[in-house]
């Protein structure tokens, strides 16, 4: 398997030990203690563990650390960029239940390292390996018919990808305005083959409501149900239903011929 151009560890843990006191002032004695690349995986990214000491208030304190840098020479990939995947790491560890490390730095600068990087914790685990891929041998391959099931039921992701670039915000006010449109027409057309005129606000509101509720909240529990969202998001997109839905019925009820 090619290999990136290898990065000398010692001279890595020289170069990166100052800049971390910088991000760590709180730090006292701060040292890098060991410093070497990932086994058999990690080879799309010049990948380097390390354990890191240091005196904090008094107290000695340990911490096992990855630094993830920008490779030089072979890649796997076309392109890289580490601030992205910090950022997708990062946002995935504060929103969702994804199991990641904790992200701690990004640096954009080339001057400490010879190319952009970041630093995260380190999560002890065992990973299927690349070299030589896991389907061929390693610890995967001669596990238990448990462990091999286990790790082929999943679990599984969805993912949505996105143009790249900031939101188009005018397009999609434009597509939640037509949605509204649409859910207006399809309750208007209930209300008028289920309300007479002249039934006093409160007739028309329930029915408007109800209806207008349910073209706005319940087909979010479609996404906690098969798409894996968590429910507490779920719940959160119910209410926003049910705020459209008392506006529509107090606008209906508010409008109906009297």
């Amino acid at each position: 398997m090619p290999l990136s151009q290898p990065r000398d560890p010692e001279a890595t843990r020289r170069q990166l030990a100052p800049w971390l006191a910088r991000r760590m002032p709180q730090a006292r004695d701060l040292a890098i203690t060991s410093m070497a690349p990932p086994a058999a995986t990690g080879f799309s990214n010049d990948t380097l563990l390390f354990d890191l000491e240091w005196t904090e208030d008094g107290r000695a304190r340990r911490a096992g650390m990855v630094v993830r840098i920008e490779p030089r020479g072979f890649t796997v990939f076309p392109a890289y960029d580490v601030g992205q995947q910090f950022h997708i790491m990062q946002r995935l560890g504060e929103a969702t239940d994804v199991p990641v490390p904790p992200m701690f730095w990004l640096e954009d600068r080339t001057d400490v390292l010879g190319a952009r990087f970041f630093v995260m914790g380190r999560v002890e685990g065992r990973v299927p390996p690349d070299n030589p891929p896991y389907t061929m041998d390693g610890w995967l391959k001669e596990a238990s018919p448990e462990i091999q099931e286990k790790y082929k039921r999943g679990p599984v992701g969805f993912m949505t990808i996105l143009p790249s670039g900031p939101p188009v915000l005018p397009k999609f006010l434009v597509q939640w305005f037509v949605f509204c449109l649409l859910v207006g027409v399809f309750v208007a057309y209930l209300a008028a083959h289920t309300v007479a005129s002249g039934v006093a606000y409160l007739g028309v509101f329930r029915v408007v409501g109800t209806a207008a509720f349910l073209a706005y909240g319940m087909g979010s529990f479609i996404n906690g149900i098969w798409k894996g969202q968590r429910w507490g998001a779920v719940i959160k997109d119910v209410i926003d239903g049910l705020v459209y839905g008392l506006l529509t019925a107090g606008t209906f009820g508010w409008l109906w011929p009297r």
